[in-house]
């Protein structure tokens, strides 16, 4: 072929200088691929071309940062993000640390996230728009499914209310927030624990009925009033980010004012409460982390189930 006869100098003005010393290489790796992998990946190969002790010390480089793997692979999580985007943020960073803690080495989860724009949710939530809304989620659903997820979470406590609907005719199952919250709280051995969350959580029968259902636990729910305070922060302060210590102390008011109608803990059933008040703002009151035992669960069903 005409590659394969070309002079060093041919292959000089196509590969750098600093290779022409390994242009024979050059010649023979091209001629040997020519008629399989066409012209156009020469340059690959003429890049690419090395002495061989030089190869193999890069090899012995690359294995000692790359373990052999002996675990079979994990699952795929699909993750319905966007409720709020800082959520989907600290789910994806705690299934990866649960990840590594759990497998070692380089691991990190195998995640695959469709977001919804938190615009449209709100707005459905606002006008009670549920069927209007899990048919905008069951797209999420159905994108992640044809994506190649195993399972499903959704980082947002009041999408769950309407699991059933989003969830329909998707052949993969959904790891629902209430699962290890419930047990959590049995494992505390708790029977009546408070309720915080968006407006429409604690205010919908939905969550305090499964709770009540799955895991015989008594739900006490904020006034109407705390209600109020406890929806417009999440919706103008921390979905945009921001996280002020008056509302952090109205908050903490709250959960004392539940404690003494007789609340045993208090589940944070919103993804973004944790992010404003924390087991440290109240020790001797057991605080349920919705977002960080739902990114734990999905973690250990990706890498054991």
């Amino acid at each position: 072929m005409v590659v394969a006869q070309a002079p060093a100098s041919l292959c000089c003005a196509i590969a750098p200088p600093e290779l022409t010393q390994h242009a024979a290489a050059v010649v023979t790796v091209a001629d040997s691929s020519f008629t399989e992998l066409g012209v156009g990946t020469q340059w690959s190969f003429a890049v690419s071309a090395q002495p061989q002790t030089q190869r193999t010390e890069s090899r012995r480089a690359n294995s000692r940062h790359s373990p052999v793997i002996q675990q079979p692979r994990m699952k795929t999580i699909g993750i319905i993000g966007g409720s709020t985007d800082i959520a989907t943020v600290e789910y994806y960073k705690l299934i990866n640390e649960h990840v590594r803690q759990e497998l070692g080495g380089l691991h990190t989860g195998e995640i695959i996230i469709n977001s919804m724009d938190l615009a449209w949710s709100a707005h459905y939530v606002n006008n009670q728009l549920w069927d209007e809304g899990a048919a905008y989620l069951r797209g999420k659903a159905l994108g992640l499914e044809r994506a190649g997820a195993d399972f499903i979470i959704c980082v947002s406590n009041t999408w769950h209310r309407v699991a059933d609907k989003f969830m329909a005719g998707i052949n993969i199952p959904l790891l629902h927030i209430a699962e290890p919250t419930g047990k959590a709280v049995q494992e505390k051995g708790l029977k009546n624990v408070a309720l915080l969350g968006t407006k429409a959580t604690m205010s919908s029968p939905y969550l305090p009925e499964l709770f009540s259902a799955r895991y015989g636990l008594v739900i006490t729910v904020p006034t109407e009033k705390q209600q109020d305070l406890i929806d417009g922060v999440i919706f103008d302060e921390i979905s945009y980010g921001h996280f002020t210590e008056a509302s952090r102390k109205a908050y903490l008011e709250i959960i004392d004012d539940l404690v003494a109608r007789g609340a045993q803990g208090v589940i944070l059933g919103c993804t973004e409460i944790p992010l404003l008040v924390s087991q440290a703002d109240r020790p001797e009151i057991p605080m349920f982390d919705t977002l960080r035992l739902h990114a734990k669960a999905a973690a250990m069903m990706a890498a054991h189930e």
